[in-house]
Parts: structure tokens; sequence; C-alpha cells
């Protein structure tokens, strides 16, 4: 696994840092629009990344956004993904965010 280093510029939202200790911090942040999207992963070739991919596309990471206008969406920072997680044969759970 390789490192970066320097400053990363990506947008994120305001926020008001509620409480903070040894590596953490609790954050407020105001009422935000969320996309999500559920598929098939089959339908993506074995493509582990198929969800962010058509939600990249949407926003137009790649270029023409693929969505209604079409307008250019931009990327914010924090990313919050759920997916089922199998921690041994026959048992799972999935990660909500509230």
């Amino acid at each position: 696994m390789g490192m970066v280093f320097g400053k990363i510029a990506v947008e994120t939202p305001k926020h008001t840092v509620v409480k903070s200790g040894d590596g953490y911090e609790i954050r407020e942040y105001p009422p935000a629009v969320a996309a999500e999207v559920t598929y098939d992963p089959s339908e993506f070739k074995g493509d582990k990344d198929g969800g962010f991919m058509v939600l990249a596309k949407y926003i137009g990471v790649f270029g023409k956004p693929e969505n209604q206008k079409p307008e250019k969406i931009a990327m914010t920072a924090p990313i919050a993904m759920t997916a089922p997680v199998v921690t041994k044969e026959g048992g799972g759970g999935m990660r909500r965010r509230r």
C-alpha cells in the first residue's frame, strides 16, 4: 500500500465539532442531500466498485454527467457505504447511516 503526501483538496460539508478525543471527532452536520444506488454485482461483470461507478458516472466524474440535465455535480467527502459484511459462513450484517 502506498502513501500520499501533501494536501488532498476534497470538498467537505461544513460541520461543527461537538466533541473530540484521542483519534476521533463527533461532528454535527447540517441537513444534506445524499445519492444512493442499489445494484446487482453480477451486472457489472465482476466489477467490485460497480455501485461507486454508477454514482461517479451520474455526477460526471468521467466526462459527460449521466443525469437528467446533464449537470456536473461535485463529489464531496465523507462518502458512506453500506454493504452486507460476512464475517463467517452464514453470518453477516448491514451498517446503516442514520
